[in-house]
């Protein structure tokens, strides 16, 4: 069994301010084997669920690691954080069923916080939109946390039926996580009202904020002190802004060309048999579509040079090794199952490896880009010599 995954720059990570992005992953191996036979799997996504092979049943998962806090690499603020982009918007209808007018339409208006009677101040969710932001910063629950805030344009009715959104937090866009309701109530509360929420126990971090209109059309419809135009042109929760008090910065996120950053995987086998791990590290270039909000595949032009300005390296001292022919990091040995395993076995190792960006020709073309590695990690077991054996992987650094 093989495969691979392709590079998500939707996921997040960890991010490096106007050049580049990384994801830190913690891959958890488990397997119950059958004596005999060979078997090999990778992962890359939060969780991939059981899979069924001749061998036994394998079951893995994977999550970002972000170490919060570490002075080092992440510091405190106090400051309004607001989102960086908008990675998704899908606007609903008007009660009428027309479309939100255009001074409504904007998403990028949510990414600061306006005041007074402006229509391009704020985006109209319309019954059942929603839009998606991503931070820069991390949004933080614990000793020191992060209030989520969002806010409304009323512009002060004495009266007017409730808009609402639901609220959630996300770390990768996969898993999200609702903190609450935003609505427009009190509605005479001067031009904007403000919604505020902390993440639960439950959410250490979170880089996303999703709103989702949940604004009630039989509010409108039964409601009799509104005008018919009124009732007509209600498009749903308006969002005037998105933003966060207080959060971590990472200090590397002004990373230029020539810096190197060093990015860290935990490897653990839980599983009965002894394995070798190898991983393969697939990186492309990404750019922000202002328009469709979207990060979309770059590809850097340096006319005829056939030039990447990317170097990975293994980290010194190092347990693993790159192996330029197969294009794979590997352990170098192996690591331990639980089946009669002794004290001093190693059954987890950390891949630590070192990314450059060219200093000499990381031109402006890279300015704004985001660079994303996607992590495909492999295993199989130890014994039998089935890494020579097996026709995947086919490499005859282990005899066992």
């Amino acid at each position: 069994m093989s495969g691979s995954l392709a590079a998500n720059p939707k996921n997040g990570g960890v991010y490096v301010k106007n050049k580049i992005i990384f994801s830190v992953l913690t891959i958890v191996i488990a397997a119950a084997m059958i004596a005999g036979g060979t078997m090999a799997w990778f992962t890359s996504t939060a969780d991939a669920g059981e899979t069924t092979f001749t061998a036994g049943t394998v079951k893995i998962e994977a999550d970002q690691v972000v170490n919060i806090p570490e002075e080092e690499v992440h510091e405190w603020t106090n400051d309004n954080i607001f989102p960086k982009w908008v990675v998704e918007a899908q606007q609903g209808q008007r009660y009428d069923g027309e479309d939100v007018v255009s001074l409504r339409s904007d998403p990028n208006a949510v990414l600061s916080l306006e005041s007074g009677r402006n229509e391009k101040n704020f985006f109209s969710l319309g019954f059942g939109g929603e839009i998606e932001v991503e931070f820069s910063h991390i949004i933080l629950a614990g000793e020191e946390f992060s209030v989520v805030t969002v806010v409304e344009d009323t512009w002060g009715r004495n009266h007017y039926p409730e808009e609402k959104a639901d609220v959630y937090v996300s770390k990768n866009r996969e898993d999200w996580i609702l903190i609450g309701t935003a609505t427009n109530q009190p509605s005479s509360q001067g031009n904007q009202i403000t919604s505020t929420f902390t993440l639960p126990e439950t959410v250490d971090y979170a880089k996303f904020i999703k709103l989702i209109d949940v604004s009630e059309r039989e509010d409108f419809k039964n409601d009799q002190d509104i005008s018919d135009n009124d009732r007509n042109a209600a498009d749903g929760y308006d969002v005037n802004a998105i933003y966060v008090k207080g959060g971590y910065k990472d200090k590397d996120h002004n990373w230029n060309p020539g810096d190197t950053s060093t990015k860290k995987y935990n490897v653990e086998n839980t599983g009965t048999k002894d394995i070798h791990v190898r991983a393969k590290l697939i990186g492309n270039w990404y750019q922000y579509n202002e328009e469709t909000y979207q990060w979309e595949e770059f590809t850097p032009d340096h006319g005829d040079k056939e030039i990447d300005v990317i170097t990975i390296t293994v980290c010194d001292d190092s347990d693993w090794f790159y192996d330029e022919a197969t294009d794979y990091y590997y352990y170098d040995g192996y690591l331990g199952g639980t089946y009669q395993r002794e004290d001093n076995e190693v059954y987890e190792s950390e891949l630590c490896v070192e990314i450059k960006v060219d200093g000499e020709d990381t031109d402006n073309q890279y300015q704004g880009k985001r660079y994303v590695i996607s992590t495909v990690f492999e295993a199989i077991q130890a014994s039998n010599n089935a890494a020579a054996e097996d026709t995947t992987w086919g490499v005859d650094f282990f005899k066992r």
